[in-house]
């Protein structure tokens, strides 16, 4: 991985970390802002307890929860310009798996720290400081290749929880005055999120029985009273029924009309007979 720049100022790292003291001349070098003045800060202290008990799996640390959480007397001398010691039982650079490790001697000589520390330390100088840290993090991420992750492809629904929702589908129809076959399937698919109900996942199958009121059933064992399709025929209520409901309704509308009609026609009927005999009935009386 490339060394960061930030303000034009080059940050070393070792081993995934990166230089503090870098960090420090970048941002002006003032004797107010050393690292070691921010390490000791009880609040960094915190910090670093909590990122080695609850390491990023991504940072490369590991839990350290055997070294002392005292790291201010540890980690480093008055002076940044020391000789550093690691932190905690004279570990070497390679094996020191900690939120912050020093390097003694060489070219990489200093204070390195993970990213969130980094990130920190831009922080407690100023918000300037803090947004260049950011942005070369974010720059530094950009540019490297994605992998992009394939989808994970659940199971859906089995031909059998296919064919106990048609069954269940059609007696709720049946039995619910006003309920159509298009409105139940569009439900269905509106509450999954799916374009087909067989796209619904198999193990969404038992949330799907509790929307259609009905128990889940048993594959091993087949429900007596479960209507089996032919597999040609299994979807149809998809793939043509918006057709087949469209036609239906229209048949059934001219049937009310129909009847409509027939009703004016017997009650006309029934006046007119009614208007006829009426007269006769009056002479029949005198």
């Amino acid at each position: 991985m490339n060394n960061l720049h930030i303000l034009s100022k080059e940050i070393r790292q070792l081993d995934g970390y990166h230089c503090l003291n870098d960090l420090h001349k970048a941002a002006g070098g003032e004797a107010k802002h050393q690292p070691n003045r921010f390490i000791k800060l009880t609040q960094t202290q915190a910090l670093i307890e909590e990122i080695e008990r609850y390491p990023n799996k991504g940072s490369g640390i590991l839990p350290c929860d055997d070294r002392s959480p005292n790291v201010a007397s540890d980690i480093l001398a008055d002076d940044d310009s020391s000789p550093y010691t690691e932190r905690g039982n004279n570990l070497s650079v390679e094996n020191a798996h900690i939120a912050v490790k020093t390097k003694m001697g060489g070219s990489l000589q200093g204070t390195f720290a993970c990213k969130e520390l980094i990130l920190a330390y831009g922080m407690w100088i100023n918000s300037n400081i803090y947004l260049a840290v950011l942005r070369a993090f974010l720059d530094q991420q950009e540019s490297q290749p994605q992998q992009i992750a394939e989808p994970v492809k659940r199971p859906t629904l089995t031909p059998m929880q296919q064919r106990h929702i048609q069954n269940r589908v059609g007696q709720l129809v049946s039995q619910q005055v006003g309920t159509s076959f298009a409105g139940m399937w569009g439900s269905l698919k509106d509450e999954f999120k799916v374009g087909t109900y067989k796209d619904i996942e198999a193990r969404k199958y038992p949330e799907v029985c509790e929307f259609l009121r009905c128990e889940p059933i048993d594959e091993a064992i087949e429900p007596d009273n479960m209507l089996l399709l032919p597999d040609g025929l299994i979807g149809i209520e998809e793939t043509h029924f918006d057709g087949l409901v469209t036609e239906v309704e229209h048949l059934k509308s001219c049937v009310d009309a129909i009847n409509e009609n027939y009703t004016k026609i017997i009650n006309a009927t029934n006046e007119a007979i009614c208007s006829i005999n009426y007269p006769n009935a009056i002479l029949r009386l005198n």
